[in-house]
């Protein structure tokens, strides 16, 4: 098993994406706030926090993974666990803790952590020797 080959196949997916989650959800956190059925509107702001954080953490691991791909595959994999626990740190707190989710939250959160937890699996297997690739000469 190739464990570098589906951590890049994992990001490459999470590029595309990235476009749905970094549009979505910031659309449904500024629908909640103008919304009357809305019960927390004081926990807006905590919303709003994660939301930008998700969104501009996984920007940033997305560009600066592929930088760092060409240099050293080690460090540019350990970069991507960093950025991808902070990712899926803001992804529970969409799914458990936020007060007044939305079914589509619940579906593209749902969807997003999936796709997070899988990219932890495979960025800390790569680290494991029997998940290296065989170099046959």
């Amino acid at each position: 098993m190739d464990a570098i080959l589906m951590f890049d196949v994992l990001l490459y997916l999470n590029i595309y994406y990235y476009l749905l989650a970094a549009i979505c959800h910031p659309v449904m956190v500024i629908a909640k706030y103008f919304s009357p059925n809305y019960v927390t509107p004081e926990h807006i702001s905590t919303d709003v926090a994660v939301v930008a954080t998700m969104v501009v953490t996984d920007l940033l691991k997305i560009l600066i993974y592929r930088k760092l791909r060409e240099k050293s595959k080690v460090v540019a994999v350990i970069v991507g666990i960093l950025f991808i626990s902070v990712t899926f740190t803001c992804t529970l707190y969409l799914l458990f803790l936020q007060q007044g989710t939305t079914n589509m939250e619940y579906i593209i959160s749902s969807v997003t952590m999936i796709l997070y937890f899988s990219e932890l699996v495979f960025g800390i297997l790569s680290f494991f020797p029997c998940c290296k690739k065989s170099e046959y000469y």
